[in-house]
């Protein structure tokens, strides 16, 4: 699990935020998956982030390990997305096959992602979370609430 931002001593902030910039300084990106954050390769087949979204996202601590021990894992817990997304299709009476169609998947995607089967990428995802009125960015990372999805107070 990680250790909060807040709990970092300023000696561990300095050194995380200066390998985060120089990260950033050579032009690094990052790539995340369902459940996975790691520095982008040209093989990466997830959703590319820079350094500047990536820290919106996820922050300077998970960057930070994203890049000392690749890969980053990124699930609030092993629930989601699968639980926000069946709450809020349902909450807004879409059918299975509604989403699907679109969100442009296959039903099967949707029956998938709903039941948490680790293949379906996070492009699938992103399709599906837009349809539903969620934020994707924050799938797998935040859990959301059936009538506000991923959108909290703070947001």
């Amino acid at each position: 699990m990680f250790k909060k931002e807040k709990e970092l001593t300023a000696e561990e902030r300095e050194s995380f935020a200066k390998v985060v910039s120089d990260f950033k300084a050579n032009g690094g990106r990052f790539v995340r998956s369902r459940d996975a954050l790691a520095p982008y390769k040209p093989e990466a087949t997830g959703l590319v982030l820079s350094v500047d979204e990536a820290m919106e996202i996820f922050g300077l601590v998970v960057l930070y390990e994203a890049l000392d021990e690749p890969p980053a894992v990124i699930l609030i817990d092993r629930g989601e997305p699968e639980r926000t997304f069946k709450m809020r299709r349902e909450f807004l009476g879409l059918s299975v096959e509604d989403l699907a169609s679109q969100s442009g998947v296959t039903v099967a995607k949707v029956l998938e992602a709903e039941a948490g089967v680790r293949g379906v990428s996070i492009h699938t995802l992103v399709a599906m979370a837009k349809v539903l009125g969620l934020n994707p960015k924050y799938i797998s990372w935040k859990a959301g609430k059936p009538e506000l999805g991923y959108l909290y107070p703070e947001d």
